[in-house]
């Protein structure tokens, strides 16, 4: 079961030395996903006002303003502005109340109605915060971040690409459904050392490979065989 992967790591004792993953981690459990999950509902659920002004349901906001990202970038801001807009108690929060307090706020509360405009958005997002400073990030989280900043960033052109070239201009819902359809069977590849240390692989992976050892986890139906 390959949802049991990051838990496998942080159980095994330092005693076991050196391991290597052969399997790819998916894409869909990492902060880079969810984040990008949460700038598609945010559009997906703007709407526009009489007077041309643009509004954001109230969750997709605290969502937003919740993330460990925006946290980490806008700080002390984000929550201020989140115990603000709680009190308020609005379904819908109005982009002047939004906008204005940081360069990262103003990026993300910019309203996309335009669904060949939302590859650039979410790539203009994430690059403020591939670029920003994360305190609580080391140097090797930083750079699992970055690729999969650079992983979503890649699909998403092509996604574009793609519709583009078939002449396509679907709805902001149909768009993405599409792009998380796309973003969940994207996985992170490992380098490793395969001829020493433990082994830590998918089934596939294991064709033709004679063991001393084999521990199986989660062998229950459809997971093995899936």
């Amino acid at each position: 079961d390959e949802n049991l992967l990051t838990p496998l790591l942080y159980s095994l004792p330092d005693r076991v030395g050196k391991v290597n993953i052969t399997m790819g981690y998916p894409l869909r459990n990492t902060l880079a996903y969810s984040f990008t999950e949460r700038l598609l509902l945010l559009q997906q659920r703007v709407r526009i006002r009489k007077d041309g002004s643009a509004a954001f349901y109230h969750s997709d906001v605290e969502g937003i303003l919740s993330h460990p990202f925006v946290g980490a970038e806008a700080g002390d801001t984000a929550s201020e502005l989140k115990s603000t807009l709680a009190l308020q108690g609005k379904i819908y929060i109005g982009i002047d109340k939004l906008t204005g307090h940081s360069a990262l706020l103003d990026e993300i509360f910019c309203p996309v109605t335009d669904t060949a405009a939302m590859a650039g958005y979410i790539c203009g997002v994430i690059s403020l915060i591939a670029r920003a400073a994360i305190s609580y990030e080391t140097a090797e989280q930083r750079a699992l971040r970055d690729e999969c900043f650079g992983l979503i960033a890649d699909n998403l052109t092509r996604t574009a690409n793609s519709l583009a070239e078939c002449g396509m201009e679907p709805t902001m819902k149909t768009y993405a459904a599409l792009v998380r359809r796309v973003l969940q069977s994207v996985r992170i590849p490992y380098s490793g050392e395969p001829l020493s240390g433990i082994q830590i692989m998918g089934i596939l992976e294991t064709r033709n490979l004679d063991f001393d050892n084999v521990l199986i986890l989660s062998m229950n139906d459809d997971n093995f065989p899936s």
